[in-house]
């Protein structure tokens, strides 16, 4: 009449790929009243993979799985007659043993009810009713319907339990109905006075009719019906909406939120693309509504070489205005002076201008403040005065000096054989750079460091008399800040010419003549040079090294040569590197690039540059590979 069902190795895990079926009957005239008081079960999806099903005969009664540890009345199942089949089925999932199972108890009670009652509706009633038992009963009831309904009791207002109700004893002691709901104390209906409507608020409800054989009582009659738990008014979101056209809201109601414009979803300090909330079962929503937060943009970054103000709205908000410029005439704006950028919805700035991602203040490239020009027919030379060859540049490697120009915020150009020596490139780290002064002993102060080297792929000079090709970039680990005594030389456009008699001017470190000794100034020096025609420079080169008896370097159409230098002052020692810089539209561009020469400054020499225009597609995409 009464026992207890485990799973297998309770209260140990349940072994996997498992089928155990238990046959339960008692007596013809009684019940089975099964309650389980553990049920840890893998839970899955309409149980699909590990399963306690319970059956009368072929239906199904319920279908377990989940974890529930309990006492009380939650979790049973009445059999409809005198017998229950109880199957246990598991797959391998629970191969690591994180689930121990079921605990149940079951016990015979008088068969006076129907089991589980689980339509919306129906009609219960104690036996007999609305005459007495003939003898003692013990009855249950249990209306189950689905989650997210909650059950109503009507009762009939013709309601008879014996309470035998003195002032010392005011429950029911020996005639009761007693109602238990899930999550609160069971109470006891007795007396004369029909209780009316009760609102359970739950969508299980437990009905235990219990008499004696002392007393009689003719019973009660019910009407249950079912309603859709019902949720409070979600409430309101400022700066937002909460669009329904509902003034009451049931399980399975959905409240969506947007916000105004310029406001956006945040719920504990995260954005959210979209938000709703779900009445459920419980009365509650699953989750509780979001803010509606005035969307605001990062602070702006700052521009290099730039600046950055507000022309209107509050500090980073949605619609503010910020205006971006160049600090001054060496920089200009790619789009134009200035642009302006909008606080957007997305939280980000957005530039009114087309094709303005990012601000950029790029260098105003070949335009000094002060001026070396002469015309064409007074080649002078001279101290360079401040601000003249911003993009000279000095270099040290190894402790020997060489030259190099500026070309952008970070790069610079120098000849090959500056950087290679015995066939070795030079790590970087070894070279130092200095850049900003026209006297050399303040330039030497502070250098700035090299990131990466990258000489041209076709120099090969191995026994010193090829100096084709002889061009290298260096990378800086930092960009650097123009101003009035620093700024980048142009590159040559696709146009450009080099043709005899064209002026440029040199400029760096050179050797003066004093008492017929060279000597070397600390001053940055520059001289006018008019470019000569190959065959000139040719013969030049062909008559001196007849001369001297000695071997000299090839001229190749990748150089041209320029000349010759004024009496007294020797562009040699250091000067390699150094720009061939030609003045045209305004600005200065680099023709070429101190390569080699003969005769350091002799009467009828030439100074030979690398040809800067033969390598412009070297050089961009050299920049565009390792920025």
């Amino acid at each position: 009449m009464q026992g207890q069902i485990q799973s297998p190795g309770y209260p140990k895990p349940y072994p996997p790929n498992l089928r155990k079926q238990w046959d339960l009957s008692v007596p013809e005239g009684f019940q089975l009243h099964l309650t389980f008081t553990h049920l840890d079960i893998e839970e899955s999806p309409d149980c699909r993979y590990d399963a306690l099903t319970i059956f009368y005969g072929n239906r199904i009664l319920g279908k377990f799985c989940g974890y529930e540890n309990s006492t009380d009345e939650q979790t049973a199942v009445l059999s409809p007659g005198n017998r229950l089949t109880l199957v246990f089925q598991t797959n391998g999932s629970n191969t690591k043993g994180q689930n121990v199972g079921f605990s149940a108890n079951y016990r015979a009670t008088v068969s006076c009810g129907r089991g589980i009652f689980n339509e919306p509706m129906g009609y219960l009633s104690s036996p007999r009713y609305p005459r007495s038992p003939p003898h003692a009963v013990s009855c249950q009831y249990v209306i189950s319907v689905k989650t997210g309904f909650t059950v109503t009791l009507k009762f009939s207002d013709y309601f008879h339990i014996e309470s035998n109700v003195t002032a010392q004893d005011l429950t029911c002691p020996h005639h009761w109905l007693q109602v238990t709901i899930p999550g609160a104390e069971p109470w006891k209906l007795c007396g004369g006075r029909s209780p009316g409507v009760i609102a359970t608020n739950s969508s299980r409800v437990t009905l235990d009719y219990h008499t004696d054989e002392k007393d009689l009582s003719n019973g009660w009659r019910l009407e249950y019906s079912t309603h859709r738990v019902r949720c409070p008014h979600p409430g309101a979101v400022a700066n937002g909406i909460v669009p329904s056209f509902l003034t009451n809201f049931f399980y399975g109601d959905y409240v969506f939120v947007h916000c105004n414009p310029g406001h956006r979803l945040m719920m504990d300090g995260q954005e959210m693309e979209s938000f709703s909330t779900k009445c459920q079962k419980n009365g509650q929503w699953h989750r509780r509504l979001p803010e509606c937060q005035l969307i605001r943009c990062k602070e702006p970054e700052p521009l290099q070489n730039g600046w950055v103000k507000y022309l209107s709205g509050s500090r980073n908000e949605y619609l503010s205005v910020i205006q971006y410029g160049c600090i001054s005439t060496f920089h200009f704006h790619h789009g134009g002076d200035n642009v302006t950028f909008t606080c957007q919805a997305d939280g980000q700035w957005r530039s009114n201008t087309a094709n303005v991602v990012t601000p950029l203040c790029s260098p105003a490239c070949g335009r000094p403040t002060a001026s070396v020009l002469a015309r064409q027919s007074n080649v002078t030379s001279g101290t360079a005065p401040k601000g003249a060859l911003p993009w000279q540049a000095v270099l040290r490697v190894h402790g020997s000096r060489a030259a190099a120009m500026v070309i952008g915020d970070r790069w610079l150009m120098t000849t090959a054989h500056s950087l290679v020596h015995s066939g070795r490139l030079e790590e970087p780290e070894n070279v130092q750079i200095y850049v900003g002064h026209t006297d050399i002993a303040s330039m030497l102060g502070t250098p700035v460091s090299p990131a990466s080297l990258h000489v041209h792929p076709g120099y090969n000079n191995a026994d010193g008399l090829n100096f084709d090709n002889d061009i290298a970039l260096i990378r800086l680990e930092e960009a650097l800040t123009f101003s009035a005594s620093l700024m980048p030389i142009c590159l040559p456009t696709d146009d450009a010419l080099y043709h005899s008699d064209k002026v440029g001017v040199i400029s760096g470190s050179v050797m003066t003549l004093q008492r017929g000794r060279r000597v070397l100034v600390n001053k940055q020096m520059y001289s006018h040079l008019p470019v000569v025609g190959q065959d000139t420079c040719q013969s030049s080169i062909s008559t001196w090294s007849t001369l001297r008896r000695v071997r000299v370097p090839t001229l190749t159409d990748n150089m041209f040569c320029a000349g010759p230098q004024e009496v007294g002052l020797v562009f040699c020692y250091g000067f390699g590197g150094s720009p061939f810089a030609v003045y045209d539209n305004a600005s200065y561009w680099a023709a070429g690039i101190v390569s080699w020469g003969t005769g350091c400054g002799e009467p009828g020499t030439y100074e030979v540059f690398t040809k800067v225009i033969n390598y412009v597609d070297w050089i961009r995409k050299t920049i565009q590979d390792n920025n």
